[in-house]
């Protein structure tokens, strides 16, 4: 599973599969709706009398990418026996919902070619195949898909030459497999209008000269109304989709310019880099939220996907954001969370794009006692990232303007959802979101959070701080004494608490202690940390010829019934975080080595998954991933005095 190319807007987004056929189109926010529910919009070329879809493996050689420094994808496509090439190039327009594809065709023969392209859209507007009507539309000469408020119009044009032909069908209904099929003689039959579970192909014929090259364009434009998409329609024609293509493209190489990193970065890491900020900025939709991941495929294992938005993975993708010079995403990040944090000033597990509630596993009840569905780390790092985002831009208007709906309810949730005698906060469900108690990681995000608030209550004149400030002082204590064993020098992954007040210690190596360092808690050359930084390196790392650092000991998420001593499956985040780790405390060697192997997961176009097979390598869950992107970003952007070195990739813990 993986969608190695996304390109978007922050209205209109789209996500390819690795045979660059369209499997995600969301509208009008990042994440939602997909109208293409994950099913394959194909794209097909007939030579002469010779057809075949570009999916076709055994057919066209394939290779993907970005334009370097741009959020346009490129992918050269290469037939041999047939004597063409293709380069085509994908982007969505920033000024408007449309995207344009520019395809480049070369004719490597003596003799001129006959080429006709084939453009197949397979759309299920507002997530069902009910309803939907395609037509043709001969004012426009283009393709017309609509249904309630969702409004689709797909064109094309050669140098030369208009569209040529088109047809609309019927698809996955009453053993009808989609007008795609019709394409595959070379000839539409100019079907006008079909109502139901629908689909169309529209196709643009050509010559190329012997030795030659001519381009085509397709485009689709997404718009509420009929009138918007007609407009836009229009626009393309006037101004060129071509040009409009290059206009992309030069947006995105100018906003890249802030972010720069020193001349000295190696190359691969500032490409990594690069396409990390990118990738993050297209999961940052218009209305605030910020989206975990858009790779619909994952749907075949639980009929949910990752299109959501977790306060926590926010939170941690605005930081890196800042951190890399950009607080606009953070700015609009908080206009989301100020509309989204409940009336008793905490987060809820995940949200939709346009702020509604998501789906959730976490119950309100354990046992016989109702307890709160809540992830407090959530609630802590929203405020964390408001402390940074002060502290980098001293915007004191925007923690105002968030004072009172945002920042104090939340922080005064956190304050008193705490065990006073025991100076710790009260229990709720951990980073990975599968077990319920007091955990290291939420204890310090905590801590880093009323540290935050109290920092910004007193630019405000705002009394409440010392207490925010006294009670960060309370539980720093309790992390000392209740999370920290000194007979195992290392730090706990978590305590539980029993009705007569004894303790039960959870010694698991997990990742989730970084939250000491991610926070500030325990200083970088405290003896403590750089034990336990150690004891997670020598227990966690996958002892395979992968490597990667698993989550924690015993973790048996996507597991592929590894052998027992492998921990489990190694993550991007957790990799990084340990990499972050080293560097900090002057460790280059290892740094290095686990930056390295975070470098190496990313396929063609920079995309990084979630997790990898310990024994394959092979990408698991959903790629990309975008709290993985914004992990490699934060440590390369932390970390980049470092990088002249050699990186050396080993497998050593």
């Amino acid at each position: 599973m993986s969608r190695p190319i996304i390109i978007g807007n922050g209205h209109l987004t789209i996500g390819f599969d690795d045979m660059l056929q369209m499997r995600d189109l969301y509208f009008p926010h990042v994440g939602q709706w997909n109208h293409a529910n994950g099913y394959p919009s194909r794209f097909g070329v007939q030579v002469d009398e010779h057809f075949s879809w570009i999916h076709d493996g055994n057919t066209w050689a394939q290779w993907q990418d970005y334009v370097p420094d741009t959020l346009v994808s490129i992918t050269t496509l290469d037939n041999a026996p047939l004597g063409v090439s293709l380069i085509v190039k994908d982007g969505v327009t920033m000024s408007d919902n449309i995207w344009i594809r520019q395809v480049e065709v070369s004719n490597h023969q003596q003799l001129p070619k006959e080429i006709r392209l084939f453009f197949h859209t397979d759309l299920s507007l507002g997530e069902t195949e009910v309803g939907d009507t395609v037509l043709y539309n001969p004012e426009l000469q283009a393709l017309y898909h609509y249904k309630k408020n969702w409004h689709v119009v797909i064109g094309g044009q050669g140098a030369h030459s208009t569209l040529h032909q088109w047809s609309c069908g019927v698809k996955r209904f009453n053993g009808h497999e989609g007008t795609w099929r019709d394409a595959e003689d070379g000839r539409l039959e100019k079907n006008p209008i079909v109502q139901g579970s629908v689909d169309s192909v529209l196709s643009v014929r050509i010559t190329v000269p012997p030795m030659g090259r001519e381009r085509v364009h397709f485009w689709l434009i997404a718009g509420d109304t009929r009138d918007d998409v007609e407009a836009l329609h229009h626009k393309v024609l006037s101004i060129t989709p071509g040009r409009l293509l290059e206009r992309t493209e030069s947006y995105w190489r100018h906003w890249l310019r802030r972010g720069r990193l020193p001349d000295a970065v190696p190359e691969p890491i500032r490409q990594a880099y690069s396409k990390s900020l990118v990738l993050c900025r297209s999961f940052a939709d218009h209305a605030g939220g910020i989206i975990a991941a858009l790779d619909s495929d994952i749907m075949q294992y639980n009929r949910d996907h990752y299109a959501y938005v977790w306060p926590r993975d926010a939170a941690l993708v605005a930081l890196a954001m800042l951190n890399a010079g950009y607080p606009e995403v953070s700015r609009q990040f908080f206009v989301f969370a100020s509309r989204t944090l409940s009336r008793r000033g905490y987060f809820y597990h995940k949200y939709n794009p346009d702020g509604s509630a998501g789906s959730s596993w976490h119950p309100w009840i354990q046992g016989e006692e109702p307890t709160l569905p809540i992830q407090t780390d959530e609630t802590a790092l929203v405020l964390f990232l408001l402390g940074k985002y002060l502290d980098q831009t001293g915007d004191v208007d925007t923690i105002r303007e968030h004072w009172e709906r945002l920042v104090q309810p939340a922080a005064l949730f956190l304050a008193h959802y705490i065990y006073p005698d025991l100076s710790l906060p009260k229990p709720s469900w951990d980073l990975w979101e599968e077990r319920y108690g007091i955990f290291t990681w939420s204890t310090a995000a905590t801590i880093g959070a009323l540290k935050a608030a109290a920092v910004m209550a007193e630019a405000l004149g705002e009394p409440v701080g010392q207490f925010f400030h006294d009670t960060a002082v309370s539980l720093t204590q309790g992390l000392d004494r209740y999370l920290y064993s000194p007979a195992l020098n290392h730090f706990l992954r978590g305590v539980s608490v029993d009705e007569s007040g004894l303790f039960d210690m959870d010694a698991t190596p997990d990742t989730s202690i970084a939250g000491i360092r991610l926070f500030n808690v325990v200083g970088v050359q405290d003896p403590r940390s750089i034990a336990t930084r150690r004891w997670l390196s020598q227990h966690l790392w996958v002892p395979t010829d992968i490597g990667g650092i698993a989550r924690y000991q015993g973790d048996q998420y996507l597991s592929s019934g590894q052998d027992s001593v492998v921990p489990g499956n190694p993550w991007i985040i957790t990799t990084l975080w340990l990499a972050d780790w080293a560097f900090q405390e002057g460790n280059l060697d290892i740094g290095h080595q686990y930056l390295e192997w975070a470098l190496q997961q990313q396929d063609t176009t920079g995309a990084l998954p979630e997790q990898v097979n310990p024994l394959t390598g092979t990408p698991l869950s959903v790629a990309p991933l975008t709290w993985s992107h914004a992990t490699m970003l934060w440590v390369i952007r932390q970390h980049s005095d470092k990088f002249p070195l050699p990186i050396r990739a080993t497998n050593a813990g």
